[in-house]
């Protein structure tokens, strides 16, 4: 039998030149199933093994992906990808609200995608206002906010749904947004602050969440101004 990806004679259970995998087996029913429920349950291993690296390590994931090491770990857009793939089963659950936020842009769009387009802009700018002597480009400071804001938002988003599973939160309180903005400005703490002295961590914390204020009400003011976007929170 020779491989069907390189033409090489398979004498084993793998090809030696190109290691695509060979079996004598007919394909069956109980086949089928187990590549599928196989291949999920790798997904899912991986996904959250790359969260976990992204949360422990951010300075090697994020700075790697930066310097041009990619392959290793999932990319952003990957990242971005499942992120958004939860927030939509979230969102489905909870009855159009995520991280307690309930937002309405005259149902042309939805709430995961919305919470996206306002929010990882916003804190991408205020990311790069915050960090700016560091002279980095503001689509690396993007790469990092969608790794941080993925990372932590899928985490966040399975926990809110099992505290209201167990009736210990309701669907729609805002500390969930909170929490979240609140770890992404921490943990870019950690990654740009060179220092990792307390006051020097404490200091950059305290300027982006000014800067991200600032923000927010002007995006607030302007959106209030226009009534095309609202955004409501108990």
């Amino acid at each position: 039998m020779k491989c069907s990806v390189c033409n090489t004679e398979i004498k084993a259970n793998y090809c030696e030149n190109c290691g695509q995998q060979y079996t004598k087996k007919k394909l069956t029913f109980k086949s089928l199933l187990t590549d599928v429920m196989s291949s999920l349950t790798d997904v899912e291993k991986n996904v959250f093994l790359n969260i976990y690296q992204i949360i422990s390590y951010p300075n090697k994931i994020i700075n790697g992906y930066w310097n041009g090491f990619r392959g290793y770990y999932y990319k952003p857009g990957k990242m971005l990808f499942y992120f958004v793939t939860i927030a939509g089963l979230s969102s489905l659950l909870l009855d159009s609200t995520i991280f307690g936020l309930t937002f309405s842009a005259q149902n042309t769009i939805s709430t995961e995608l919305l919470f996206v387009i306002l929010f990882f802009p916003i804190l991408t700018l205020s990311n790069y206002i915050t960090y700016r002597k560091h002279k980095r480009t503001f689509i690396e400071h993007a790469s990092a906010t969608i790794y941080l804001i993925s990372s932590f938002g899928i985490v966040i988003l399975i926990f809110q749904n099992l505290f209201i599973l167990l009736k210990l939160s309701d669907k729609q309180d805002g500390y969930w947004a909170l929490i979240l903005t609140t770890l992404i400005i921490v943990w870019n703490s950690f990654l740009y602050t060179s220092s990792k002295k307390f006051l020097n961590l404490f200091f950059n914390i305290i300027l982006e969440y000014f800067v991200l204020i600032v923000l927010i009400l002007t995006l607030v003011g302007l959106s209030y101004l226009g009534g095309t976007v609202s955004i409501n929170a108990d």
